[in-house]
């Protein structure tokens, strides 16, 4: 799968990897094959225990807007949002910066 921001007509570089099952969200990023990117669903928050490397993270709404954003999320961290929200983008780091995206940007998942 692959993600593009639709406001600013610009595709992420990295292969994104959609997340279903539990065991799959709770290693997000240290799934066995290491996706570059992962999508999920998660109620109002998400940590990055046992990480080796900070990551990128976008919230998005219903409608794939982005809701929140963290930049250079480090290992070891929590980071919560209003549990209206619950699709969550997982990124390699600087991927946020590199695209120019921004809160309430439009993006698009392509399968």
């Amino acid at each position: 799968m692959r993600i593009s921001n639709e406001t600013k007509h610009v595709a992420f570089p990295v292969v994104v990897r959609e997340m279903k099952h539990f065991s799959e969200k709770l290693l997000g990023l240290l799934y066995p094959g290491r996706p570059e990117a992962v999508y999920f669903r998660a109620r109002f928050g998400i940590h990055t225990f046992f990480m080796k490397h900070p990551i990128d993270v976008l919230v998005l709404d219903h409608d794939f807007r982005i809701v929140a954003i963290r930049h250079s999320l480090r290992p070891w961290r929590f980071f919560f949002w209003s549990f209206r929200y619950s699709r969550v983008l997982e990124l390699p780091i600087d991927s946020i910066q590199r695209s120019g995206t921004e809160l309430g940007d439009k993006l698009e998942l392509i399968r």
